[in-house]
């Protein structure tokens, strides 16, 4: 017959193994637990806060229409006078540029013998040695001359080399307004004037009296 004393005292300190084991277990948690509550402490993980993306810029561009010229100087001209025909007084350029005339309108004689003094078309005589107009105007005008006109004289002459009277329509040429300008100082210049549509007088063009 065996003897059990030796089983027993295996079993009692497997027990006792067992039992330290666990208390040293729980002394850790503790220990552990301890540990936590003394520090006192809250950790906070917060998430990467993404770059923020910013919307491009418009910048609203305001743009200033230019200033509106103001309307030119156009004197005595009537509205829809687009001819004129009569002597030049007077001619005279001011420190702006801006040049005028005195203006003596005349009246020119028809073929029937009467008169008119305002033309459709421009009023363009040939070659003459009378007088084909008559003055009656009782006052004079004042007109403004486009920077651009343009001065036409007489390119030939109203004589034939031969002497004969010259019956065919001048030849025109255009000359510089500073020769009109001189003709106006020397004496009492006739001419037909041309209006553009603003009023101021585009041509000039010198009677071609003999």
């Amino acid at each position: 017959m065996s003897n059990p004393r030796p089983v027993i005292l295996v079993i009692a300190l497997v027990l006792a193994a067992a039992g330290c084991s666990s208390g040293s277990d729980s002394s850790r948690g503790a220990a552990a637990t301890t540990a936590v509550a003394s520090t006192g402490s809250t950790t906070t993980t917060s998430a990467p806060i993404p770059p923020t993306s910013t919307a491009p810029v418009t910048t609203a561009t305001t743009t200033t229409a230019p200033p509106t010229s103001a309307a030119p100087d156009v004197g005595d001209w009537e509205q829809g006078l687009r001819y004129d025909f009569g002597g030049v007084t007077t001619m005279a350029t001011a420190a702006n540029g801006l040049t005028t005339i005195e203006f003596d309108r005349y009246a020119l004689y028809t073929e029937s013998g009467s008169t008119v003094d305002h033309w459709d078309t421009e009023p363009i005589l040939g070659w003459h040695s009378d007088v084909p107009w008559i003055n009656t105007n009782g006052k004079l005008r004042r007109y403004t001359v486009a920077p651009d006109a343009r001065y036409l004289v007489a390119s030939d002459h109203c004589n034939l080399p031969n002497g004969d009277f010259n019956t065919n329509p001048p030849t025109w040429a255009t000359r510089p307004l500073e020769e009109f300008a001189q003709e106006v100082k020397n004496g009492y210049a006739v001419a037909s004037l041309s209006f553009g549509p603003n009023g101021l007088v585009t041509q000039v063009r010198l009677d071609p009296a003999c």
